[in-house]
């Protein structure tokens, strides 16, 4: 068992390193390294198909070490979905305006006005 001294660590890491231990049983892996891998890429796996709200009632029951685990593997599925939207805007700005996309986000207009050559979106 772990000493950090703060009651709520020692209980997290004692709860993570049973579910890792059960892993490794239930699932035959060949150690806890192994089962915190897998842990992991289900998670991410998971974090990826749940709506915001179920993302977060299913942290809110997870142990804290895992609920980690679990948060930063949904930070990084949003980064990649928000790099594949900007990809995709750049794409669509090339083919229809005559700004780059870089140009018109130092600019203090919209992108339609920009891109139209008006000051204001048209009535």
């Amino acid at each position: 068992m772990s000493d950090t001294q703060v009651a709520a660590l020692d209980h997290t890491i004692q709860q993570t390193n049973l579910w890792l231990k059960k892993l490794v049983e239930e699932h035959h892996f060949a150690d806890r390294h192994q089962a915190y891998n897998a842990l992991r890429a289900v998670l991410q796996a998971l974090r990826d198909q749940l709506t915001n709200e179920q993302a977060a009632h299913l942290s809110a029951q997870l142990p804290i070490l895992i609920r980690g685990i679990y948060s930063r593997a949904g930070i990084s599925a949003k980064q990649r979905a928000m790099d594949e939207a900007s990809r995709r805007l750049q794409s669509m700005w090339r083919s229809t305006c005559r700004h780059s996309f870089p140009a018109i986000r130092k600019r203090p207009h919209t992108p339609f006005s920009i891109c139209c050559g008006r000051n204001s979106i048209p009535d």
